[in-house]
């Protein structure tokens, strides 16, 4: 049987794992509610449309004889049009494809050879990196997230999740000498876990400096920690915006500051996680005050309820800092890269620090076989250009309004008034519990179970007595006694039965606590 001493050692997403199994042998009333996990109980079902549609128009180009078909050549613009009909779905793609012509400057018959071939899969990605009007239309979709009028040019590699994406980037960074054992990062917490975990490992074994945001502050990245950023022994910044767990994104001040400290370190690494940028009214890029420094990460899982697609990329300005950073290497390590990049590359070092993570996420000598499947990258196109042609935005307002509802249905039942709504992403709530003990009861009752209950202790009961599973905060570097509660992946009825848990099992607490005081 587990055992609340088990887990303090495990990560986050592990404990919520075996916490879902207490559950299961324990629950008493329905069937285990577990709120940890991020992924969102909706999806976007015309993009998904499209693809089938897609796929059927190729097929029925590509075959030949009986099920032995053929690959697509030419142009099919003829093809498509007759093939078209006044279905919804095909009135969407018309809009797509003509955005790619008249908004991108696409070709129409190229977009078009793209998505079928894209979309049969049949030949390895080509360019391995990213299909070119893919590029194009993720490179707009960017732009468009990031609420800027205009970005630099972008080069992209769409990857297996955001996941792939953080772990071709310490890869690739520590590969190419831009971060070594033992440098310092920063970053700012409360985080997603696995980058807290990640470079602890033996693979990496970086020094940590967590700038950590305060509850007091809505876990708002503050002006003073920015500032700690012009220490010249800190080599890179990682960061979530808007941030994972705290749901904030940068305030346009911290954006400004992050500017400055660019302006006199000019050789200081950003690693942006933008996951969750489409729920953020206010929610700005780095990528638009730092261009050259910034290694920007996207995934489309959050908002189109693509967690199983697994898409995501990374993106960065083709004039950047890393490919002069590995310019100005010692020659020896120079050379060591010479000779890594030189099997794929006739003048390795020229070779570009983004094509270096394609090569690096196939450990070179598998570099003619990288890149994302081809009908993942078109999937990827079109959530993008689902945002891109929809100029009322009523899929992302929809997106909005559901989980800022869940989150006033949650509060309302715990029974506490809802923390200050500042601009915040509503995707999470962190509820600390010991707070939570002085709102609904007294400081005394507050002190007792900050001295008898710690997080994960909680976390157990709630899982084993009320059939509830959420994550530890502490865990993403939160504050000890906090729990993280995702707003995105139940029913909504399931956020008042969430709230009412909680409550329930802090009653059965000050029980305890008053027998204590007899």
């Amino acid at each position: 049987m587990i055992n609340p001493e088990q887990l303090e050692t495990l990560s986050p997403f592990d404990t919520s794992q075996l916490l879902i199994e207490v559950a299961k042998i324990n629950h008493h009333t329905q069937a285990v509610v577990n709120a940890g996990r991020g992924n969102p109980n909706w999806l976007q079902i015309s993009t998904r449309a499209a693809f089938a549609r897609l796929l059927t128009f190729a097929l029925d180009v590509a075959q030949a004889q009986g099920d032995f078909g053929m690959v697509v050549a030419g142009d099919l613009t003829v093809q498509w049009q007759n093939f078209q009909t006044v279905a919804a779905t095909d009135q969407f793609l018309a809009a797509c494809f003509q955005y790619c012509e008249t908004t991108l400057g696409l070709s129409r018959s190229n977009v078009l050879l793209d998505f079928v071939n894209g979309i049969l899969g049949d030949f390895y990605p080509e360019p391995n990196r990213c299909l070119e009007s893919v590029e194009s239309i993720l490179a707009a979709y960017i732009t468009k997230i990031s609420r800027a009028t205009e970005l630099p040019d972008l080069t992209i590699f769409p990857t297996e999740g955001g996941s792939a994406a953080i772990g071709y980037l310490f890869q690739a960074l520590k590969e190419n000498f831009l971060l070594k054992s033992g440098d310092k990062i920063a970053l700012s917490t409360p985080i997603f876990t696995p980058y807290l975990e990640i470079p602890e490992l033996n693979d990496f074994e970086f020094i940590e400096l967590n700038l950590q945001a305060s509850e007091t502050t809505e876990y708002e990245v503050t002006l003073e920690q920015i500032k700690q950023l012009c220490n010249p022994e800190i080599k890179a910044f990682f960061l979530i915006n808007p941030s994972n767990p705290g749901c904030r994104p940068l305030s346009a001040a911290v954006l400004q500051a992050l500017a400055t400290v660019v302006a006199q370190r000019p050789d200081l690494i950003l690693i942006t996680d933008d996951v969750y940028a489409a729920f953020s009214e206010s929610y700005q890029s780095v990528l638009q005050v730092a261009p050259q420094n910034t290694l920007f990460v996207y995934s489309f899982s959050k908002l189109y309820g693509a967690t199983g697609w697994r898409l995501g990329l990374i993106a960065t300005a083709k004039a950047n800092v890393f490919d002069r950073l590995i310019h100005e290497l010692p020659q020896e390590q120079r050379t060591r890269l010479a000779e890594r990049y030189g099997l794929i590359a006739i003048e390795p070092e020229k070779f570009p620090f983004i094509d270096r993570i394609v090569a690096d996420s196939r450990f070179v000598a598998m570099h003619h076989t990288a890149g994302l499947s081809t009908p993942q990258q078109i999937q990827m196109a079109l959530f993008a250009l689902g945002t891109l042609t929809d100029t009322t935005q009523t899929y992302v307002q929809n997106a909005r309004t559901l989980i800022h509802h869940r989150y006033q249905l949650f509060y309302e039942a715990l029974g506490v008034a809802m923390p200050p709504i500042s601009d915040q992403t509503f995707y999470y709530t962190l509820v600390d519990i010991y707070q939570l003990a002085e709102q609904k009861y007294t400081c005394d009752f507050a002190d007792y179970l900050r001295q008898t209950t710690d997080t994960i202790q909680f976390e157990f009961n709630l899982a084993k007595e009320e059939d509830v599973v959420v994550m530890n905060g502490p865990g993403f570097d939160a504050p000890v006694g906090t729990i993280r509660i995702s707003l995105a992946n139940l029913p909504d009825t399931d956020y008042c039965y969430i709230g009412q848990k909680i409550s329930e099992l802090l009653a059965k607490y000050h029980a305890r606590f008053l027998e204590s005081c007899i």
